[in-house]
């Protein structure tokens, strides 16, 4: 008996292999980097993409992977976010799960998460001093320091006491 046909693969590759996101603000979004799906083999290729790891809260996927298989020989697009919930080194893995032997398929996602912090000097209450009816006192500076995942921004402002 002699058997034949005509047999497919398929292979999946991931472009890039790994996403290391910049310093990020704790709940804030980062801007979206995206992962270029391949399959270069001649069969399609049905798929499904979740979240797994160490802080898979902190990564957001989207895709058009996974409404119909990838054709042999096409390409689809994941874009995936840093979301972070907590200061410090986050990391995840996206998985692509499908037929192929190989499955699943690891994207390492990476990041690290900064909390936004704010001062302002002087602290307590302010001492404007004594100051006769229908006068100013002297000014007094209030500084405030802003800092989060884009750096730090600091503002003064005078402020006075008009005692009326």
């Amino acid at each position: 008996m002699t058997l034949s046909g005509i047999g497919g693969t398929s292979r999946i590759s991931l472009s890039p292999a790994t996403l290391n996101f910049s310093s990020q603000t704790v709940g804030a979004s980062s801007v979206v980097q995206v992962v270029t799906v391949g399959n270069s083999g001649t069969t399609a290729v049905a798929m499904t993409i979740s979240t797994a790891g160490t802080n898979p809260g902190d990564f957001a996927e989207t895709d058009n992977c996974t409404q119909s298989p990838l054709a042999g020989g096409k390409t689809c697009v994941m874009n995936v976010t840093f979301d972070p919930t907590q200061a410090g080194s986050r990391s995840a893995q996206v998985l692509i799960s499908d037929s192929e032997p190989q499955s699943p398929q690891f994207l390492a996602v990476s990041g690290t998460a900064l909390q936004a912090a704010a001062t302002i000097s002087p602290t307590g209450s302010i001492s404007f001093g004594a100051a006769l009816a229908g006068t100013a006192s002297p000014p007094v500076t209030v500084t405030g320091t802003f800092t989060c995942a884009g750096g730090s921004t600091t503002r003064s402002v005078q402020v006075t006491l008009i005692v009326q």
